[in-house]
């Protein structure tokens, strides 16, 4: 990957996903857990905006005031990178996740 900063990811298409603040997670924990009515039901949790992981390194690189960079990886150095990291049936889940990604499983 070089030796400039850079984040890595396994997108082939590069599909936005829309992550939920700690903020907002907290928000809703709280409701949760006060409010009548969220006994038994599931809620699922987005940000309020789909980003890709292009325009969320761009963001971090912002906020950061430095250089970053997104590299793709194919899918044999993604998990060879993974594979140092984790144990195999996390790397299995990660690429599972990567699948429904691309397919549009969190775009909103």
């Amino acid at each position: 990957m070089g030796n400039s900063s850079a984040f890595a990811v396994l997108q082939t298409t590069d599909p936005a996903e829309a992550y939920a603040c700690g903020v907002r997670l907290r928000a809703v924990m709280r409701s949760c857990e006060t409010e009548e009515g969220h006994a038994g039901r599931v809620h699922t949790l987005t940000g309020p905006e789909a980003v890709t992981a292009v325009a969320q390194t761009a963001q971090l690189a912002e906020l950061l005031g430095r250089p970053l960079r997104c590299e793709e990886l194919d899918q044999g150095q993604a998990r060879a990178v993974l594979g140092e990291r984790y144990p195999q049936e996390i790397v299995e889940v990660l690429f599972e996740r990567a699948e429904r990604l691309r397919e549009g499983g969190k775009a909103r």
